[in-house]
């Protein structure tokens, strides 16, 4: 008659043919927050290449976001394509062999990543045998943002004059355009909406106006009105593009309707004006 421990080793061996052997196996550990977080971002994703074969025909490839919701778990978000809805999975990250398993959290079948580089990855699914299928997996490869251009330089100093020739019986019309614009500015700086430049440039903005002598005498002779925007000094990354306030401020359709109205109150299009100190 076998012992116990006989029979015990004599499971446990067949048990091991079968490729089961739970009581022995390692176990996967959950990943590092910062391996799990190293997933996070956008990436492209297409089929991994095939060494010794050329795609005649490629698919552009799909765009999906990964998010790091803590700790070692991640969302991944993939849009809809191909009649597929979109869809949002989370799974825990474990890391095994140099590799990192993803076990969904809503259970069934799972999948597994390997780093191919600082901006790369492949992540395969987990058949029914456990087993990763590489064959057939997606390389996901970073979508890097390009960093956003610096504005142009200027020169120190620099400054700029726009000159306004307003219709000489439509001075009244003009500068109540003026307060209304200028009241619009101040709301939009109000409600966050300008960048600090865009501040500045409106606080460095000065109005010169005709004196009375020069207003009576091109009234007199049906001259325009000269108004001149002084920008002292010109702000690197602020737009002075005053339709683009104007959109921001009151939409697409009455910014164009304010638009009109300010070039029918010119006699002729604004003159531009630019310089240093000397």
């Amino acid at each position: 008659m076998r012992s116990p421990i006989c029979r015990f080793l004599r499971t446990l061996g067949a048990t091991a043919l079968l490729g089961l052997p739970l009581v022995l196996r390692a176990q996967p550990a959950h990943a590092s927050a910062e391996d799990a977080a190293w997933f996070a971002g956008e990436w492209g994703v297409a089929p991994v290449p095939v060494e010794g074969f050329e795609d005649i025909a490629t698919t552009p490839p799909t765009t999906v976001r990964i998010e790091h919701t803590g700790d070692s778990r991640l969302v991944r978000h993939s849009p809809e394509r191909d009649g597929r809805p979109a869809a949002s999975v989370a799974f825990t990250v474990k890391t095994f062999g140099g590799n990192f398993p993803w076990w969904p959290e809503t259970g069934g079948s799972g999948a597994v990543a390997r780093r191919v580089s600082e901006t790369s990855f492949d992540l395969a699914s987990v058949g029914p045998m456990g087993k990763a299928d590489w064959s057939r997996a997606l390389r996901h490869t970073r979508v890097v943002t390009p960093p956003a251009e610096e504005p142009p330089r200027l020169p120190h100093g620099f400054v700029q004059i726009l000159v306004n020739h307003v219709k000489p019986d439509r001075q009244a019309d003009f500068e109540l355009w003026l307060h209304e614009y200028r009241l619009m500015v101040e709301r939009l700086i109000v409600e966050g909406k300008l960048s600090a430049a865009e501040q500045s440039a409106y606080a460095a903005w000065r109005i010169l106006v005709p004196d009375n002598a020069t207003l009576a005498l091109n009234q007199e002779a049906g001259l325009p009105l000269e108004y001149l925007f002084i920008f002292d000094p010109m702000e690197p990354g602020a737009s002075y593009d005053l339709a683009d306030y104007l959109s921001r401020g009151l939409g697409a359709e009455a910014a164009a309707r304010k638009l009109a109205e300010w070039r029918e109150l010119l006699a002729k299009p604004q003159t531009v004006l630019s310089g240093v100190p000397l």
